[in-house]
């Protein structure tokens, strides 16, 4: 999320009077399609105080609002509060200074405490406007966020986050590369930076069978978007996530290695044990355009999402590499 404009677009945006804990949740909880070019995209906003709800393009939902007064912010594991900061609504106005508060939700019980807590500062809004209330409320969370844990790895994120880590290593765009991760499994692509888009499909098996999801692509095939496919098999003298984790940061240097150690905090990464053949994943990757890609048809308005399994063995290795090797 950038200090300088927080929100860039507001076409999506929602008008409603309702911001109790229920309504918040059922808005952050559907299906996601994040406005590409856009630091944010917001779900719901009130007009007259100038609040709105929210995801980042990390995958976080956010609340924003104006900032009275003087506060810290703060960056507690998935939690990070940035103040002073510039809400362009285009034609509604700018709020400024305002506050931020993002959080990555790693589970429906998180995302319905993270809704009463968005509703709770929007109440301090609506029923104390002009007063530091809010603000000071926003900052007080930091201590709740800094006891949640980390993400925990399933078997196919750990496997689908050694495909990620094995671009940045094999590029020699690796600046670029940790700007434009997005980092969070909830992300809708995986790296993104200018106008072009990387998701990175990792299978440990010769197939390259993998699963993809239509907000991803559907019907109207991006000609910016690549998929990655990386063929990473298990081996047991090959790297955990940690040991590429720590090879990557050697090659950084101090600002971009600071930005990568926080993206990658998100994770609990400390007790992943699988081992990859790293040399086989970067000697092997097929870059595929999204025009090449077999896509289901999915015409009816009340299908929200779909997934289908597609194996990227034998499409075209034709899509943009340049960008990201």
């Amino acid at each position: 999320m950038k200090s300088t404009t927080l929100i860039r677009k507001l076409g999506v945006a929602m008008v409603e009077n309702e911001w109790d804990a229920n309504n918040i949740f059922t808005i952050l909880d559907a299906p996601r399609q994040h406005e590409f070019g856009s630091d944010i995209t917001v779900l719901k906003l009130d007009e007259k105080l100038k609040v709105v709800i929210g995801y980042t393009d990390n995958g976080s939902v956010f609340f924003g609002c104006p900032q009275v007064g003087q506060i810290v912010g703060f960056k507690k594991g998935r939690a990070k509060l940035d103040v002073m900061q510039s809400i362009d609504l285009k034609d509604r106005g700018i709020v400024e200074p305002a506050l931020a508060l993002s959080f990555l939700v790693n589970s429906e019980e998180e995302l319905r405490a993270i809704s009463t807590i968005f509703s709770g500062l929007y109440d301090l809004n609506k029923n104390a406007s002009g007063s530091e209330k809010a603000t000071s409320a926003a900052q007080g969370f930091e201590d709740y966020f800094a006891d949640l844990p980390k993400i925990g790895l399933t078997n196919e994120l750990e496997i689908g986050l050694f495909g990620e880590l094995s671009i940045i290593a094999m590029s020699g765009k690796k600046d670029e590369l940790v700007r434009g991760w997005h980092s969070s499994p909830d992300a809708t692509y995986d790296f993104s930076f200018n106008t072009n888009r990387l998701e990175v499909k990792t299978s440990t098996r010769p197939t390259r069978m993998v699963w993809l999801r239509s907000s991803q692509t559907i019907l109207n095939a991006d000609p910016h978007l690549t998929y990655l496919s990386i063929y990473a098999p298990l081996d047991d003298a090959g790297m955990t996530l940690q040991e590429l984790a720590t090879q990557i940061g050697k090659e950084l240097s101090p600002t971009i290695k600071s930005i990568f150690e926080e993206k990658l905090s998100f994770y609990d990464i400390k007790d992943c044990s699988k081992r990859f053949d790293y040399k086989t994943a970067s000697g092997t990757p097929r870059f595929i355009s999204s025009v090449d890609v077999p896509m289901p048809l999915a015409d009816n308005p009340k299908i929200l999402e779909i997934r289908w399994k597609c194996s990227f063995e034998n499409l075209p290795n034709s899509g943009d590499r340049s960008t990201w090797i």
